[in-house]
């Protein structure tokens, strides 16, 4: 029998795996780590001429030694890891994979789609170089690109002064290797052109990023496919690995027999099913994973191919798989999957409440995924998933109103900032240098945001009467920054004041402690009506209230047992009596009983802008 290494350099144990193979059972001695903790250990066998079966629960023999008492849920059969990305092995099973998709996926079938604005002829490579072309958004096929930028590194761009030399040629040398890797797995492919952010907008022109930013939904939907660059942390790094770290591989084979009869490979698993693939659990640490940019083009690519560290991985709208294993397996709850369940049931007649709360749920889902990834550019915060946005205006059939929804707008009020008592690494919240979108709006700060969860709650509007919004884009892209907006409605309102404090945590909060007596009494204010602010940072430096002003609670949606609350501050208008107002923060969760406050509430007509 071969004798396996141990999968650390620690302290190891010896188990005994039992396997069926050639109709007779073996015991396959692995050395492994005993750890004192855990009683699963997952791992997938592959390799070997005959199929090599194993019951779900596999039993350790009466020789076990160490703490572990069984071996559970055994992945298999497995595939061997190709050392390079690039290499036949793997360009063959992405051509499969595609194949696949394409013919026996309902939710895949491609279709006839325009090209975007610019796309990158791909060249040839016999020694063509790639060029730039402008299109007439006639039908075509094209694949783009996701990659990170990099800190500190920029990638080639087109902008006005080279625009004609890019469309005349643009030599493959030149590029770094990022935009190499991906030109030459399109062109294995036999495909004509590729989509690269960098090059296919002109970088210096406003009016041009604007209006191809507005676009994103369709250059990411109507791709055949997205690279996925996550393991190039820049541009420059590259994606198809050379020599790829994959997961240890032990080669082993049954006692007295040959071991091109009965010889096999084990290889640590996934830990959970949460963890579909080695690279999801590498691509969870990936620089490309935690972008801002990317995360609109993983939820409407229809097929992505990602290249990892550990290894090759394929995501469409039915299915997942990887390199490593040989099955496919459906989705857990993502974003991207509840995206796509959200496209079916938009498509099917229905009672229009329902559609409705399954469209907050799936937007409040990726507003909060979305607002804690980072922006080099807090100015990119609504550009940046502007693609998302519309193509959810698509199927909600209603306007976006700085990043709210006109038909959902009292709900879409519900969010406050993540501070840091919930997120050990929050990041500052703060307001746009220049104004970018009225206060009301989760766009208008920079911080992670969280949104009510609607779920059993009884008021959701708390009377509230919207009479008229309003809103001016500031560039040519509808889902952009604003120029201006404002919500006029009727609402009721208690007037508060705050107390800024330091509790034992060392983390300062505002607490509201003290109203008009004659609208609420005392019994309604706890210690636990905890002010978020809209505006904060880790110092509490840089804020937005005070406690020698006033301010105004309005309850928003709640229950019997909790409610949301945005707090309020009056903004000195033109009129004495002009019932200005801004956001300064919200109470996400009041303790008292809802409908008390919603009940004792003076009713004003007010204007938050």
């Amino acid at each position: 029998m071969n004798a396996i290494s141990a999968f650390t350099d620690q302290e190891e144990c010896v188990e005994y795996l039992q396997i069926t193979a050639g109709g007779r059972e073996m015991a396959t001695q692995l050395h492994l780590l005993d750890s004192g903790k855990a009683d699963v250990l997952n791992i997938e066998i592959f390799g070997g001429k005959e199929a090599i079966k194993s019951p779900r629960d596999t039993p350790l023999n009466s020789s076990n030694r160490c703490s572990l008492s069984a071996l559970h849920h055994i992945s298999f059969p497995a595939r061997e890891v190709s050392k390079y990305g690039g290499s036949e092995e793997c360009l063959n099973l992405m051509k499969f994979w595609l194949d696949e998709c394409l013919t026996q996926h309902s939710e895949c079938r491609a279709s006839t789609t325009p090209l975007p604005t610019r796309v990158i002829h791909v060249g040839t490579e016999s020694g063509m170089d790639p060029r730039l072309c402008l299109t007439r958004h006639e039908p075509g096929t094209y694949v783009a690109l996701s990659h990170c930028w990099g800190a500190g590194t920029r990638p080639p761009r087109t902008v006005m002064s080279n625009l004609n030399d890019r469309m005349n040629a643009i030599p493959f040398n030149s590029l770094p290797r990022t935009f190499q890797d991906a030109l030459t797995i399109v062109r294995k492919f036999g495909l004509e052109y590729l989509w690269i952010d960098s090059l296919c907008i002109i970088q210096d022109s406003d009016e041009d990023w604007a209006k191809e930013a507005a676009k994103m939904c369709d250059v990411y939907s109507n791709a055949l496919f997205v690279i996925s660059a996550d393991a190039a942390e820049n541009s420059y790094e590259g994606f198809l690995v050379g020599s790829r770290d994959a997961s240890k591989t032990f080669y082993c084979s049954a006692p007295d027999s040959s071991p091109d009869d009965i010889s096999f490979s084990v290889r640590l698993a996934p830990k959970s099913e949460l963890d579909l693939t080695h690279t999801r659990m590498v691509d969870r640490k990936s620089k490309l994973s935690t972008r801002g940019w990317v995360f609109q083009e993983y939820i409407l690519a229809p097929r992505i191919v990602r290249f990892g560290v550990e290894e090759l991985a394929w995501e469409c709208r039915e299915m997942e798989r990887c390199e490593c294993t040989l099955h496919a397996r459906s989705f857990v709850h993502t974003c991207k999957n509840a995206y796509k369940e959200l496209r079916k049931f938009s498509r099917h007649e229905g009672n229009q409440e329902d559609k409705r709360a399954v469209f907050r749920d799936v937007w409040r889902s990726i507003l909060e995924t979305y607002t804690s990834r980072d922006l080099t550019y807090p100015s990119d915060r609504l550009p940046a998933i502007s693609g998302v946005t519309a193509a959810f205006r698509h199927l909600s059939l209603a306007g976006s109103i700085g990043g709210l929804w006109a038909n959902d707008l009292v709900t879409g009020l519900a969010w406050h900032v993540v501070g840091p008592t919930l997120d050990p690494n929050f990041k500052p919240s703060l307001r746009h240098k220049d104004y970018y979108a009225p206060t009301w709006s989760w766009a208008s700060v920079t911080g992670a945001i969280s949104v009510f969860p609607l779920t059993d709650v009884e008021i959701k509007d708390a009377n509230i009467t919207i009479h008229s919004i309003a809103s001016e884009p500031a560039t040519p892209n509808p889902y952009g920054p604003c120029r201006s907006g404002s919500i006029t409605l009727t609402a009721g309102v208690v007037r508060v004041r705050l107390s800024l404090e330091i509790p034992d945590d060392r983390h300062k909060r505002a607490v509201i402690y003290k109203t008009d007596e004659d609208i609420v009494d005392d019994t309604l204010l706890e210690p636990e009506h905890l002010m978020v602010p809209d505006v904060m940072d880790p110092e509490w430096k840089q804020l937005e209230i005070a406690e020698s002003e006033e301010y105004f609670l309005m309850p928003l949606c709640g229950n019997a047992k909790r409610g949301f609350c945005l707090v309020l501050k009056e903004k000195p208008g033109k009129k004495p009596s002009a019932n200005l107002f801004e956001r300064v923060g919200t109470i996400p969760n009041l303790r008292n009983d809802f409908r008390k406050w919603v009940e004792r509430t003076k009713t004003l007509k007010i204007n938050i802008v």
